[in-house]
């Protein structure tokens, strides 16, 4: 299974930049928060994301986000059927989430 913006939301499961990203791509491109909860949120998953050993500001997050493609302007969402099918693949290390067309290509090198 090969996701976009796919991240289980909890700090263990913030294990590279690129699950980082994906999460962060749903907090940033939310309509319903304002810019200062927005502020808040990333700096939290910044400091998640320390605590797993993976070196990102919140700066180097917003810039990340604000360079995607056009074809990859916000995130995908998914239902909740959707997120359970890809936990149940996560739970098999058989899910592989990706944020942009890079992360995909190197994310296959991975797929067994």
């Amino acid at each position: 299974m090969l996701p976009r913006d796919y991240t289980w939301l909890t700090a263990q499961n913030l294990n590279t930049e690129a699950d980082v990203i994906a999460a962060a791509a749903t907090i940033y491109f939310n309509d319903d928060l304002d810019e200062a909860t927005t502020e808040e949120e990333l700096d939290s998953l910044v400091t998640a994301a320390h605590k797993n050993e993976i070196d990102l500001a919140t700066a180097d997050i917003i810039t990340q986000l604000e360079d995607r493609d056009d074809t990859e302007d916000a995130p995908v969402t998914y239902s909740w059927v959707h997120l359970n099918e890809f936990r149940l693949f996560e739970l098999h290390n058989r899910c592989f989430a990706w944020s942009n067309s890079g992360d995909l290509r190197d994310i296959i090198e991975e797929v067994p």
